[in-house]
């Protein structure tokens, strides 16, 4: 893994290990519940995917380059949008 992707991944780690903290102090979650957090990330992205597919004829550079992305993530099972992966580009989010 690159510099750059572990870096990301740390950043990431520490966010939601914060954010577990922070909800549990309020609420708890039975270990049931927190196996499903992948499965609800990617039901995300698929929501995510089906808002912007209503925009497919479009002929926007920017908005097609961001459906494509949302597809690939999905098609090869990135999760997290990419942040994780080589994919993701600081410069250009969300963008191949």
């Amino acid at each position: 893994m690159s510099a750059e992707l572990e870096k990301r991944r740390s950043f990431m780690d520490h966010y939601t290990e914060q954010l577990m903290e922070g909800y549990s102090r309020e609420n708890s979650l039975d270990a049931g519940w927190l196996s499903q957090i992948p499965l609800f990330l990617k039901v995300v992205q698929t929501e995510e995917l089906l808002h912007f597919i209503q925009y497919i004829d479009i002929p926007d550079e920017e908005l097609q380059a961001r459906i494509n992305y949302l597809i690939t993530c999905l098609e090869e099972v990135i999760p997290f949008l990419g942040f994780f992966d080589s994919i993701y580009s600081p410069k250009r989010p969300f963008m191949l």
